[in-house]
């Protein structure tokens, strides 16, 4: 089918080009062309183009200025209305649709200055569509609500075709320009210059109910008596523009909603970006923090008490399958005990001595750039580089030592990077497996995604991260565990937000699939595998790089016994890493078995032989061989990946390891 073009166009002469792409469609899983140049149909639907147009099949709109809103709306001709119909039968069943709109990568004009303006046509006379979600008839594209049905998108415009509908037919025109106040000059010449922009107009049908734009929210108000986070110097709240597809800065206080499934989000930000830091801690409320400009994204967890009574073998009053819903109560930090019997106050609360009224949980795996031959051993840990952000890919081939100086240094060496104060009034550490346990059995009560009513029977476990590079974010888009592509981003309305701990934005991601991910929960305090020192040569052909010395590539960089035999047969340590840290960093299991591993009885809230094999989800214990906690599952994992997961490991350093980040205030 060849494609009509509608590109937009600012030439030195402020002559306007619009051009509009393409079509595709899709019916359930089904994509296909027609037979007929410019017709997508399935025998069903067609979404047809106006075909009376020049040759080429191009649609050309010319203006030479930025207009007004009446001006835009009365344009007419063949190179300033873009004109398409869209005819269906039913045939016994409704169908849905949606008109959506694409923008091409190629790009350059600002969203915030295209118009956008939809009308449905009978009898040659037209009716503006008025976006639901303000009420507005024109809208800047950058105002138009996402579409929930595709990976991106606008949406301009959802209908119902009833059933049994034999003769359906409605023809569309579609307007663009350039705002009337995009006159902005820079050394008397228009800032837009030879700037672009392109849109696709496509269709999307369905038998089941499409679901409404998203709603702008910018104020949240949290009624669930969660404790107010606890912010480090650095940390400013933030709440999502959907309109924007930007974080913005909000109070406080009406940042988060945990009855809605809206977790607090905070970030810190660059010192010197788009704008300075000081600029965005002293800017008002709904104030646009660019990505590039964030380093770190973190998510709070409240302190809570958890009923343990109905899990194990009763799936919380669900199925191995389909577990039921953990009961959760939010506490205050000087409640210690739990308010029954039945309950247990979780143990990630409590940090060797301080009894916490919650942490900072990584929103995402961590992420940021390391020098190939950099092993972290110990304090003196200085990597600046490291970052907490979507869509980039996670750090992997280091040791467990070498992750948790790593996460370590953000705060000992790095805390200027990222705005926190230089001392002991917050702690950043990595993951332990406690603290891993924390946010699962969030997530699978009625403040996480068990409880968001956007996902019902299967759907209401965490999606995937099923990305080949451990992009950050990702979601397969679907529980299923046949890995679709292209994954789409954690910031897509339901088949993104899904991979979250929440199913909204505001939760946290890659817990399922993605990178397996190293916790600090250690089994007798061994080490790894073997302490056997390699040569570099020897550890380079193992690794498959360079620059690496005797590193005892097979244990986790920390001091202890190792699982392997010497060649007199004799135990083996390893004594040229470095010690383990204090206890407060690590859960420290002392036999291998769940049931008696903490303390000699069972490792409440830690989500190993509580929630064993929910979501039919991996669990092996860990043991003298394979000292080390995993989580999560790798994105290959398939149906055993997911936030119960857990796996034993020696330590090593491997591409398919990472590490989650945590922050903890002592306010």
């Amino acid at each position: 089918m060849e494609k009509k073009r509608v590109i937009l166009v600012m030439s030195i002469l402020l002559i306007l080009l619009v051009i509009t792409i393409g079509v595709t469609y899709a019916f359930y899983t089904y994509r296909g062309q027609g037979q007929r140049e410019n017709t997508v149909k399935t025998g069903e639907l067609s979404f047809v183009y106006d075909e009376q147009r020049q040759e080429g099949n191009q649609v050309t709109l010319t203006n030479a200025f930025p207009m007004t809103d009446e001006q835009g709306k009365g344009q007419m001709g063949n190179n300033s209305v873009f004109e398409f119909g869209i005819t269906a039968t039913t045939k016994g069943a409704p169908i849905s649709y949606e008109i959506y709109l694409t923008k091409e990568e190629s790009s350059t004009l600002s969203e915030q200055v295209v118009k956008t303006y939809l009308t449905k046509v009978t009898d040659n006379s037209e009716t503006a569509v008025v976006d639901t979600r303000n009420q507005r008839e024109i809208n800047l594209y950058s105002e138009l609500g996402d579409t929930t049905l595709v990976s991106q998108g606008k949406t301009l415009y959802q209908e119902t075709i009833p059933e049994s509908e034999t003769s359906y037919h409605q023809t569309f025109r579609y307007r663009m320009w350039i705002d009337e106040d995009a006159s902005q000059m820079q050394n008397g010449e228009w800032i837009y210059n030879g700037q672009s922009f392109s849109v696709k107009v496509n269709v999307y049908a369905s038998n089941e109910e499409m679901r409404a734009p998203l709603e702008e929210v910018l104020v949240y108000e949290d009624t669930t008596n969660a404790n107010e986070p606890e912010l480090v110097e650095g940390m400013i709240p933030v709440v999502y523009s959907v309109s924007k597809h930007a974080w913005v800065k909000q109070e406080l206080e009406k940042s988060y909603a945990y009855q809605e499934q809206v977790w607090a989000n905070a970030v810190t930000v660059v010192e010197n970006g788009t704008n300075t830091r000081e600029y965005y801690q002293n800017a008002p409320a709904e104030t646009v923090i660019p990505m590039e400009d964030i380093n770190t994204m973190w998510v709070w967890i409240p302190r809570y008490e958890y009923q343990y009574t109905n899990l194990g073998d009763q799936y919380a009053g669900g199925t191995k399958e389909q577990p039921g819903e953990i009961r959760i109560n939010f506490i205050t930090k000087d409640v210690t005990s739990p308010s029954s019997s039945e309950y247990k106050v979780h143990p990630a609360f409590t940090f060797g001595e301080e009894e916490l009224s919650g942490i900072w949980v990584g929103k995402f795996e961590t992420t940021g750039t390391l020098p190939s031959t950099n092993y972290c051993k110990d304090e003196s840990c200085n990597v600046s580089t490291v970052t907490i952000k979507p869509n980039e890919s996670s750090l992997h081939y280091q040791q467990v030592a070498s992750f948790f100086y790593i996460a370590r240094s953000m705060q000992t060496n790095n805390a200027s990077t990222y705005g926190f104060p230089s001392d002991n009034s917050y702690n950043i550490h990595m993951s332990k497996n406690s603290e891993w346990g924390a946010v699962a059995y969030l997530s699978q009560s009625r403040y996480g995604k068990y409880g968001n009513s956007d996902y019902e029977g299967v759907n209401k476990e965490i999606y995937q991260n099923k990305s080949k590079q451990y992009i950050t974010g990702s979601s397969n888009g679907t529980p299923s565990t046949e890995s679709t592509n292209p994954q789409v981003s954690y910031d897509t309305p339901y088949s993104g937000y899904g991979a979250s701990t929440t199913g909204t934005i505001y939760g946290i991601y890659d817990m399922s699939g993605g990178s397996w991910e190293y916790v600090m929960g250690n089994y007798n305090r061994y080490s790894g595998y073997t302490a056997r020192s390699y040569t570099a040569e020897e550890a380079n052909t193992i690794l498959g790089r360079t620059g690496n010395q005797a590193i005892g590539i097979w244990n986790s960089g920390f001091n202890g016994p190792v699982y392997g035999k010497d060649s007199d047969g004799s135990s083996m340590s390893w004594t040229s890493g470095v010690d383990f840290p204090e206890e407060k960093y690590f859960d420290l299991y002392t036999t291998n078995n769940a049931t008696t591993a903490c303390n000699g009885g069972v490792c409440y809230g830690h989500a190993l032989n509580e929630t064993l094999g929910w979501y039919g989800e991996t669990a092996r214990f860990i043991n003298i061989a394979g000292p080390w906690f995993l989580r999560g599952g790798y994105y290959i994992s398939n149906g055993s990946a997911g936030i119960f997961n857990f796996d034993n490991i020696y330590g090593y350093a491997n591409n398919a390891y990472t590490l989650r980040t945590v922050l903890i205030s002592y306010m």
